[in-house]
């Protein structure tokens, strides 16, 4: 995954089976990406 210098946010709408897939790609992003799993702190960024 190649996002160079910009900021991802990765919105799971549904249960994810290996959540340890997803904490490791927040740790190997960090402050680049950004994983939610609700609708309110998508609101929060999308405004």
């Amino acid at each position: 995954m190649n996002i160079s210098n910009k900021k991802v946010v990765i919105f799971i709408y549904e249960k994810v089976d290996n959540v340890d897939y997803i904490i490791n790609l927040e740790n190997k992003y960090e402050n680049k990406i950004k994983v939610i799993n609700s609708f309110e702190e998508l609101e929060e960024i999308l405004k």
